[in-house]
């Protein structure tokens, strides 16, 4: 029974009359909420004048109805008030005080059958007969595949249960086929962390291991279902070039149970699942995530193929902090002026036509590590320790190179956040819009200094020190 929608003649009435059906229904709510549940023998009930479901119901379903009584007893308790001749009358649950009666004439039931009844007051009593009449809130998809299936267990069709319920004999058999999903998506479905539409897209295979990796793995616009029966369902891919297989190895994706299919055409073959290569590419990604937490004291980590999005679902559970500007200490600035200036004088060599190209980049390739090690240094003291406390790291992969986001808040954890008042400038900090992935910080080891025409670019950040490294798409580490 529902008392939360409410139906209207026109869009103008439906405007006026919604404050006041508000308040009618949120009355109802909370009559009915401090009303207890009684047991009363059937004998003692009858149908209410205020029950406004006049015509009589249909006479198939009705049996139907009673039949399921029978088998499994009143699931829902009857609205009943006070008739003056001493008797209940039953105000919400006509249909179940009709299919009683059946049993009764058929001998199935004793007059002093027990039916679970609320009894209210006739004010009362006439409001809840036209809500349950005249609205109807639907259960929770959860609630109905449980029920679907309990009912089904005992030998009703898809269409009896229809019938019982109230719902058409397809969705009936849709929601028979998702009870037999991962009973973890079944759990994330009450929570409502998933829909009935995406649990469906999963439920095109059979596999529960199956639909939980592509649930795991899927973020934003590819948790739609459309993405999400695609990838459930998809076949052999090419292993050439394929950029998380790479990145995962070849031996480790076979020594995970799964090999390569080959034919006449291909030396490289085919990949067999790519939704095991998913999982362990996600696998992988977090013992780096972890690793990096951990050495770094970041709150949470967290392993994905992708980067996170600005919009859609990422949008809606992170949140981007800003890069914090890194400062050099005077030691570090000038063992960096040292090493700049080996880079440049390495570039200006490789310009020679003479030169040996090879061994001007295996020597500018030498002092990069140590380049990167005081940007890091610098980078790593410029996160503070309460947004290390607050924030975590998520790592991912651009194209076929492990990448790094620092400072990523959990838009779950902000409320208890803001009640710190020590951490109150971590939260300044935030974008407004979300962060942007231009601030993503290859992992990888950047372009040779000498083949990149010296992709490490100095800053001039006067007396702070502050330098900045610009990596192949023109994003740099910090100092924005």
């Amino acid at each position: 029974m529902s008392v939360n929608e409410s139906k209207a003649v026109s869009k103008a009435s439906k405007s006026t009359k919604r404050s006041k059906n508000t308040v009618v229904t949120e009355a109802v709510e909370q009559a009915l909420a401090n009303t207890p549940v009684d047991m009363v023998p059937f004998s003692q009930l009858s149908l209410s004048p205020l029950n406004v479901r006049k015509a009589e119901p249909d006479a198939a379903k009705l049996q139907e109805l009673a039949g399921s009584i029978r088998a499994v007893g009143v699931l829902h308790n009857l609205i009943v008030h006070r008739l003056p001749d001493g008797q209940l009358g039953a105000a919400a649950g006509g249909r179940r005080f009709r299919a009683l009666s059946i049993l009764l004439n058929e001998g199935a039931i004793a007059p002093d059958y027990p039916v679970p009844v609320k009894t209210v007051s006739d004010d009362v009593a006439e409001v809840v007969s036209a809500i349950e009449n005249f609205q109807h809130e639907s259960m929770h998809p959860a609630d109905q595949i449980m029920a679907f299936a309990r009912i089904s267990a005992s030998g009703k069709t898809a269409a009896e249960i229809g019938g019982l319920m109230g719902y058409s004999t397809q969705h009936v058999q849709k929601f028979l086929r998702l009870a037999g999903t991962a009973p973890a998506l079944l759990a994330e479905l009450s929570e409502d962390k998933i829909n009935a539409d995406q649990l469906q897209a999963l439920s095109a295979s059979e596999d529960h291991e199956r639909q939980l990796d592509v649930w795991k793995n899927a973020y934003g616009y590819y948790r739609n279902p459309k993405e999400l029966r695609e990838s459930v369902l998809r076949g052999e891919v090419s292993a050439d070039g394929h950029r998380l297989l790479e990145f995962v190895g070849r031996d480790a994706y076979e020594q995970a149970g799964v090999g390569f299919r080959y034919d006449l055409f291909t030396d490289e073959g085919f990949i067999t699942d790519t939704v095991l290569l998913d999982t362990l590419t996600r696998q992988k990604l977090t013992e780096v995530a972890d690793g990096i937490a951990q050495a770094e004291g970041w709150k949470w980590s967290e392993g994905r193929a992708e980067g996170i999005s600005t919009y859609g679902d990422d949008a809606q559970k992170y949140l981007l902090l800003n890069l914090p500007h890194g400062e050099l200490t005077p030691e570090e600035s000038a063992r960096f002026d040292v090493l700049d200036k080996q880079l440049e004088t390495l570039s200006e060599q490789d310009d020679s036509d003479d030169a040996d190209h090879d061994a001007l980049e295996q020597a500018a390739d030498a002092c990069q590590p140590e380049m990167s090690a005081i940007e890091k240094a610098a980078e790593n003291r410029a996160w503070t320790d309460d947004v290390r406390a607050n924030g975590g790291v998520v790592v991912f992969l651009r194209g076929n190179v492990i990448s790094v986001r620092r400072g990523v808040m959990l838009r779950s954890d902000i409320p208890e956040v803001e009640k710190n008042a020590g951490v109150n400038h971590t939260i300044a900090s935030i974008r407004t819009e979300g962060g942007s992935d231009a601030t993503e910080q290859p992992q990888g080891k950047p372009l040779s200094a000498v083949l990149g025409k010296k992709p490490l670019q100095r800053k001039n950040a006067g007396s702070t020190g502050c330098v900045g490294r610009t990596t192949a798409d023109g994003t740099r580490d910090f100092c924005p």
